[in-house]
């Protein structure tokens, strides 16, 4: 099956250009012009991210940055017009996998795709799960009881865990009017998910918030 790559760069023109020309190297490129705009990628999931630096909402940086500090592991390649060494080392220490000045030749970065992607580990087995019948979550050694919305908001977080949902995602997972931006409920009802399953839910490890994005969860 094709990797999935995602672009988040607001260059539209090279988007079209690696759009096209990862198709002829055998990879999905899916693009969002925006952090935001590629949350829901995420949530789908994503073999590997190519980041640009400059970016509307927030940089690149604070977005790997953000990736890294919820625990995400998903392969990051750093893009940018900044050819600057401190650039490059700042990338690769807040958690890139690679860094790549523009203007760069397509085959040089699906090579470093290819390179990069070798690399990634495979996942490790898990015990941990979810009851749909009796509407447990086992983490550990624990059994937590759920409600019907911690289960359905649940259910979506661990389909596909380490992903990113964005708060709207969650909402029309509790059936509930996803249009309504300002509509805090999921919040609430992740800081109560996370005072029953989290040891310091002060400094969450399995209920993640990922800055800009919206969350995800961590077995």
């Amino acid at each position: 099956m094709a990797h999935t790559l995602l672009l988040i760069d607001d260059d539209h023109k090279l988007a079209r250009l690696l759009t096209a020309f990862a198709d002829t190297q055998g990879y999905t490129l899916v693009w969002a012009d925006r952090p935001s705009a590629g949350a829901p990628h995420l949530a789908r999931g994503v073999d590997l991210i190519l980041l640009d630096v400059m970016l509307p909402e927030q940089d690149g940086f604070a977005v790997c940055r953000g990736l890294r500090a919820a625990g995400d592991r998903t392969p990051v390649i750093m893009l940018t017009a900044r050819g600057d060494d401190l650039d490059r080392i700042q990338g690769l220490k807040i958690g890139a996998d690679d860094y790549l000045p523009k203007p760069f030749n397509p085959l040089e970065l699906f090579a470093r795709v290819e390179a990069v992607l070798r690399r990634v580990p495979a996942a490790a087995p898990r015990t941990d799960g979810l009851d749909a019948d009796r509407l447990i979550l086992t983490v550990g050694d624990r059994q937590i009881q759920l409600t019907t919305s911690e289960f359905l908001i649940l259910q979506a977080l661990t389909a596909s865990a380490g992903r990113i949902y964005t708060r709207e995602q969650l909402l029309s997972v509790l059936g509930e009017d996803a249009s309504d931006r300002f509509d805090r409920s999921i919040d609430a009802h992740i800081s109560r998910l996370r005072t029953r399953i989290e040891a310091d839910p002060r400094r969450p490890e399995h209920m993640i918030t990922v800055r800009g994005l919206g969350y995800r969860f961590v077995w």
